[in-house]
């Protein structure tokens, strides 16, 4: 007897559906399984016979087959489990034909029957739903990753011969369905405010125009001077997630193996810090089965990379195509996976290697010291970064360091970076750092005393395509921040003094 049962699979961080087909024939007695499977999904028969087994069911001795469809998509994973136990049952006629009608079923099996939580439930049943799907049979552990899925009715289940009972008696009621909140937990932050930082003006201006326009950003400055709170401190003043990303975010995170029981989903961005040891894999992923790295984990985030110099520079290349077109691509045998990669690129750095150049006093460099650590990030790289920072040792006041922390707060910076928000997405619908260039010419209105100094700066100084927009860019960011709708002389000055604060190192 034959009979179908509807699954998912991930493919990237994105969900697809699955047919489980299961054949019951006269021959020699085996279970098979085919369709591209993983190690894991060939184990799945071993796991499923117990699980029926330990239900009470005895299997005949007759022929199963079992196909994952479509055959050409890898399948990994162990959430295949509960659909194959189902499908198996279906075709031995322990279950109605129908009991699983316009319904999918994701769980990994205990050899006892019990229904264990698996990752990537969210892409999945969002998949589900956009296909009509409006009943899902997921483990307990797993439904409260269904936030935002208001239209779908969502199962959790303790055992298997809990879900047998419900499917033999169809007394599965949708009262019983987990109810999505629809929503998700405020934001909290566990990290140290602007307020808390003592001085470095110039860094916490500079965060609060990458911040408010989404341009990436580099600090520059010797130990102890505060860059890595700077860059951490950034998590407090970003916008809230819309909730479009909210849901982009979800399925990565979902995808991944988060789980939310663990921790409730949240409006804020994703802030992905990595080690300066990390691998082209671990920053952009990859594998035979293509697994998202820390770029897609921070997409619609920040991803901070401290002591940048110390990467590879192999490594740092990797992210420039990823920076320019803010996804990753990969193709196996023929396959195309595409992972999200929209993040803001925050970066901390020393001047050279021992930590004080350019302070005679202390630095123990020789020049070529300072150019070779200095060369460890490609020109490519740093052109695709819009604001470069400097930090300065603190100065003591009244007798005591930390007497002055500045006039900068979180909440009055996040207050400025929702103003300028607003005002670029009722221009463009996008942020300053998303603009191309044929926008930036269209957008960007300059006072007539801008147009005079960006002439100027253009016959003096050797700019790439990317450099001249990229000084217009954060411009008209500057501008937003001060509700102006043109750029003037001013705006652009300081963008300018942004772009250049990598060469002041370079040439003393």
């Amino acid at each position: 007897m034959f009979s179908t049962t509807i699954s998912g699979a991930l493919h990237g961080v994105e969900g697809i559906l699955l047919q489980v087909e299961v054949d019951v024939s006269s021959g020699l007695p085996c279970l098979e399984m085919v369709g591209l499977l993983g190690s894991e999904v060939k184990e799945a028969k071993e796991r499923v016979r117990a699980a029926i087994k330990n239900l009470g069911v005895t299997i005949p001795p007759k022929r199963i087959l079992v196909n994952l469809s479509p055959a050409n998509v890898r399948k990994a994973g162990t959430a295949y489990d509960l659909p194959i136990a189902v499908g198996i049952l279906k075709s031995l006629g322990v279950l109605p034909m129908d009991s699983t009608e316009n319904m999918l079923l994701l769980g990994e099996l205990g050899l006892d029957g019990a229904i264990k939580p698996v990752t990537g439930v969210f892409p999945i049943l969002a998949a589900a739903k956009e296909q009509g799907i409006r009943r899902c049979i997921v483990a307990k552990e797993n439904v409260g990753e269904t936030d935002f899925l208001e239209e779908i009715s969502v199962y959790g289940c303790d055992s298997f011969g809990q879900l047998v009972e419900w499917l033999k008696d169809n007394s599965i009621k949708s009262e019983e369905a987990y109810k999505p909140v629809g929503s998700v937990s405020e934001i909290s932050y566990s990290v140290p405010g602007f307020e808390n930082i003592v001085g470095q003006q110039s860094g916490k201006r500079a965060a609060l125009i990458s911040a408010a326009g989404a341009h990436n950003l580099l600090f520059v400055g010797p130990p102890g001077t505060g860059k890595t709170m700077l860059a951490k401190a950034m998590q407090t003043i970003l916008p809230p997630l819309t909730k479009k990303e909210q849901i982009e975010v979800a399925a990565i995170q979902s995808a991944v193996g988060y789980k939310a029981e663990r921790e409730p989903f949240t409006k804020g961005r994703p802030f992905i810090e990595v080690h300066h040891s990390a691998t082209a894999h671990t920053l952009l992923g990859g594998g035979g089965i293509p697994k998202a790295g820390a770029m897609t984990l921070a997409h619609k985030g920040v991803l901070f990379l401290d002591e940048l110099p110390e990467f590879k520079r192999t490594v740092l290349d990797a992210m420039r195509q990823p920076l320019e077109e803010k996804k990753i691509t990969f193709i196996r045998n023929g396959i195309y996976y595409k992972f999200p990669a929209d993040v803001r690129l925050v970066a901390a750095m020393n001047p050279c290697p021992c930590g004080y150049y350019p302070d005679k006093n202390k630095c123990v460099c020789l020049p070529y010291q300072v150019r070779k650590y200095l060369s460890h990030v490609s020109g490519p790289i740093l052109d695709r970064i819009d604001v470069v920072a400097q930090t300065v040792p603190m100065q003591s006041k009244n007798g005591k360091i930390g007497a002055d922390k500045g006039q900068y707060s979180s909440e009055e910076m996040r207050t400025l970076v929702k103003k300028a928000e607003k005002m670029q997405k009722k221009r463009c619908g996008k942020w300053n750092g998303e603009l191309s260039g044929q926008e930036i010419e269209g957008l960007v209105l300059l006072h007539k005393d801008a147009k005079n100094l960006l002439s100027k700066m253009e016959e003096k100084m050797d700019f790439s395509g990317r450099a001249y927009y990229s000084i217009l860019k954060v411009a008209r960011t500057i501008a937003d921040l001060e509700e102006s709708d043109r750029v003037e002389m001013e705006h652009l000055a300081e963008a300018a003094s942004y772009r250049n604060g990598f060469e002041r190192y370079l040439h003393g």
